[in-house]
Parts: structure tokens; C-alpha cells; sequence
């Protein structure tokens, strides 16, 4: 198995809805990301979290 060169091996990619900030803004709010739940990172879906393919 290799490396991941997706996520480099982390398992792990930036959250593509909140680029990586783990909230989101409206002009009134700023909310907790749903797709990512806050973490600003969501599973590398090349590897699917295992960091080698």
C-alpha cells in the first residue's frame, strides 16, 4: 500500500463547505460547520480515512 497523495497519509482533507475554519457566516451569524461539525476537516474520500491506497 502507498501513501495517500490526497490527504498525504492524514486520513483527513479540508473541509471543502468551511475551508477548513469550522464555521460558516451569514451576515447576521456565524454557525458551526454542519458538514464538518467544527473540526474545519472531513475524511479523505480517495483513501476513505486509511491514509494509503
Amino acid at each position: 500500500m502507498a501513501t495517500c497523495n490526497t490527504c498525504k497519509g492524514k486520513g483527513s482533507v479540508q473541509c471543502p463547505q468551511c475551508k477548513g475554519k469550522g464555521t460558516t457566516s451569514t451576515a447576521i451569524k456565524t454557525y458551526t460547520c454542519s458538514h464538518c461539525s467544527g473540526s474545519g476537516v472531513v475524511m479523505c474520500g480517495v483513501c476513505k480515512g486509511k491514509g494509503k491506497i
